[in-house]
């Protein structure tokens, strides 16, 4: 059993529990302020770097379930284990080899499990929707996170 973190976090507008499984930056999609003509401001939806946590949410009457959460919402604040990897930069692609789509995600400040890193598409796919690939590399992993559970619906 790998060294595990658990937290609370705001999720879907309750409280749940939750394991994290890396901490990062990127780009996440929030509004700012942004001035135009004449003085004249307005709030637009912008790319702005944000300290994200990926955590693996074992709810009890619903799928298991992956999610990208804002570390902002997370208690308690986060310590990271001395057997996580840590990495400065690396890119993370979600691919649809079928229909030639590639979106690719800038990592920053990766600290984790060392098979996240590994599996440098986990992170994009969690991001853009594709749990099962990603849960399959959990499950392998960290098998006995199947039995896991949260009281949460």
């Amino acid at each position: 059993m790998k060294n595990v973190i658990n937290v609370t976090v705001d999720f879907g507008g309750e409280r749940v529990r939750g394991i994290v499984l890396a901490m990062f930056n990127i780009d996440d999609y929030d509004f700012v302020i942004k001035r135009g003509i004449f003085g004249c401001k307005k709030e637009i939806l912008d790319l702005q770097p944000r300290d994200c946590v990926l955590i693996f949410i074992p709810w009890k009457h619903k799928m298991k379930q992956l999610a990208i959460v804002r570390r902002e919402n997370i208690s308690p604040p986060i310590v990271p284990p001395d057997d996580w990897m840590t990495v400065d930069k690396f890119m993370s692609a979600f691919v649809i080899e079928e229909a030639g789509y590639r979106k690719e995600i800038e990592v920053r400040r990766f600290e984790g499990f060392d098979f996240i890193y590994q599996n440098k598409n986990f992170i994009a796919d969690v991001e853009y929707d594709n749990y099962d690939a990603a849960l399959d590399i959990l499950y392998r992993e960290m098998p006995w996170l199947l039995n896991e559970e949260t009281g949460g619906d």
